[in-house]
């Protein structure tokens, strides 16, 4: 079938370049290019979410079951950090000591 469809210029010429690089025609790259488009759209209809991957359990532990995405994040990395939010900024020194380097330079 032959059709018109409107681009814009970078887009053309990037597309002309990668065909003359595969060493193919522009039709053919736009076709696969589409294919590829479509097959992920007929993978990913909405509503359709991938299996949640849990490892080692069924899902997240008591202590955040019901928290938001932040409330997670800092529970996670709570051992990390021992700065107070809104907290001023330690001094370099300071971080040094709170954060030791995981190698040793020589």
């Amino acid at each position: 079938m032959k059709t018109t469809i409107e681009i814009a210029d970078d887009l053309f010429e990037r597309t002309q370049r990668l065909a003359r690089e595969q060493k193919t025609s522009f039709r053919v790259l736009t076709e696969a290019v589409l294919r590829l488009v479509l097959a992920g759209k007929q993978r990913n209809q909405p509503g359709a979410l991938p299996p949640l991957v849990t490892f080692g359990g069924g899902g997240p532990t008591d202590e955040f079951k019901d928290r938001n995405w932040d409330q997670v994040r800092d529970g996670i990395y709570r051992s990390r950090r021992r700065i107070t939010p809104g907290a001023a900024a330690p001094k370099p020194s300071r971080l040094k000591a709170l954060y030791p380097p995981t190698c040793s330079r020589r």
